[in-house]
């Protein structure tokens, strides 16, 4: 049998999508994304704001680099996103003298 013959032969056993665990998580992930904008959209949030929100949430006396790792955003980043959800009133944050550098977002 020829290389473009058996080429051809392969290519009619693969299926009409890839079935492979990564990229079904990849589907999975494009869609629960997809589903997001359009339902935070009204509120005027993206994902990153959203995701990291909910981390905040469960987890508010974190540091900003902390924060930043679990909302899969960079450290810098995180000072931008805090900077924004003070300006939107969605948090705030206290100047503590005893906390150094620390400025504690409520």
């Amino acid at each position: 049998m020829s290389s473009v013959k058996k080429q051809i032969d392969s290519r009619q056993a693969l299926p009409d999508h890839p079935t492979g665990f990564a990229y079904l998580i990849g589907r999975l992930d494009r869609k629960l994304n997809k589903q997001l904008r359009v339902r935070l959209a009204p509120y005027g949030l993206t994902v990153a704001q959203y995701t990291f929100l909910s981390v905040f949430r469960t987890h508010a006396h974190m540091s900003n680099a902390k924060l930043a790792e679990r909302s899969l955003i960079s450290p810098q980043s995180a000072n931008e996103m805090v900077n924004l959800m003070e300006r939107k009133g969605l948090i705030s944050r206290r100047l503590e003298a005893a906390q150094g550098r620390v400025i504690p977002i409520v």
